[in-house]
């Protein structure tokens, strides 16, 4: 059952982009949104993960973060449904594992990274924080996380 939603949920990701999908393998995932693709050209693209804010290295959980973004895509093969623009130098996309997961929901609902609310409106990502917050999982078995946007205005 779990596949098959997944399944839906990337039909739903691709007909609501309609833009350009690019396969490779995730390499260098540098945190828990960023990551670099190499695509089966051998090209070096690097992704930010849209609709998600990760935890940054040098706060709370963004080693934990970095380490479940790994395990769910580190040196596995990925699918990238492009959004229009970049966000310094950084291809915007929504990632499919290998195994048919939504690794932007996968990194919220675990509590690993927020929904980036000031820039997405996904309802997916909405309803996964919610139950990580609910179920206190991650950075929200936390009272009172400090959001990475937050974090990095007060460096």
């Amino acid at each position: 059952m779990k596949t098959l939603s997944t399944l839906l949920l990337a039909l739903i990701i691709s007909s609501s982009f309609g833009q350009e999908v690019i396969k490779g393998t995730a390499t260098k995932v540098y945190d828990g949104d960023t990551f670099t693709l190499v695509t089966q050209t051998g090209d070096n693209i690097r992704i930010r993960v849209v609709g998600i804010d990760a935890p940054e290295k040098d706060q709370e959980y963004g080693i934990e973060a970095g380490n479940f973004a790994k395990t769910l895509i580190d040196q596995k093969k990925v699918t990238v449904y492009l959004e229009t623009g970049e966000t310094y130098g950084r291809k915007l996309g929504v990632v499919i594992t290998s195994d048919g997961r939504h690794f932007n929901y996968e990194m919220v609902k675990n509590g690993y990274a927020w929904h980036y609310k000031q820039y997405n409106s996904d309802k997916f990502l909405i309803a996964a924080q919610k139950e990580a917050k609910a179920n206190k999982v991650g950075l929200w078995s936390k009272n009172n996380p400090t959001a990475p946007w937050e974090h990095r205005r007060n460096r």
